[in-house]
This record gives C-alpha cells, structure tokens and sequence, in this order.
C-alpha cells in the first residue's frame, strides 16, 4: 500500500468520525432545544433563584459535553503527536457543523 493510499485511508476515516462527532453535537442540541421549548409545559412556570441556576448548570453542561464531542477527539490526537491529522479533524467538525447550521437556516427561510 501506498504512501497516498494510507494517506487517504486516514482521511476517509477522519471524515466519517468527524461526521459522527458533529452528528452526536447536532442530537445534543436538539435534545437540549427540545427540553427548552417543552420545559414551561413540563415544569411549570418557574421563577425565583431555581430558575436561572438551572439555566446556568445547563450551559456550562452542555459546554462540557459539545466540547468533548467537538475538541476531544482532535487535543487527544494533539497529544499524540499527530498536529495535522488534529487540525484536520478540527475543521471537518467544523465544516460539519456549518453545514447543518446552513441547512437549518435554509429550512428556516423557505418554511416561511
């Protein structure tokens, strides 16, 4: 095998962990949004000091838990020694991303 085939091995196997990575952000998300539009409906109006803790807790949760999917598997690679394949990784997430925020945004306009 190839210095290119392996090469290309190792891309084809980071475009679909990346997808996988940005595909378990996106569930999260939907999760998190489907709690938030529901949350009145299951919890009641909720008022006082409860409410904004929860909120908080729920950010800094879900920062946690976005930040794992989306930086854990490229700072692992990091610190591996393998810098390219981690930035490469990196922007396939991010380009994953982007494009179900452009496709959210167009479902958006034409829904209208």
């Amino acid at each position: 095998m190839s210095l290119y085939d392996n090469y290309m091995k190792s891309y084809k196997r980071d475009l679909g962990k990346s997808f996988l990575c940005s595909l378990a952000t996106m569930a999260y998300i939907t999760l998190v949004a489907f709690v938030l539009s529901n949350g009145e409906k299951w919890f009641g109006r909720v008022g006082g000091f409860l409410a904004p803790t929860a909120m908080l807790t729920l950010f800094v949760f879900s920062a946690l838990v976005t930040s794992s999917f989306v930086l854990g598997g490229p700072i692992w690679m990091y610190f591996e020694g393998e810098k390219k394949r981690a930035l490469r990784f990196f922007v396939f997430n991010a380009g994953w991303i982007l494009l179900v925020l452009v496709g959210i945004f167009s479902g958006l306009v034409f829904v209208k």
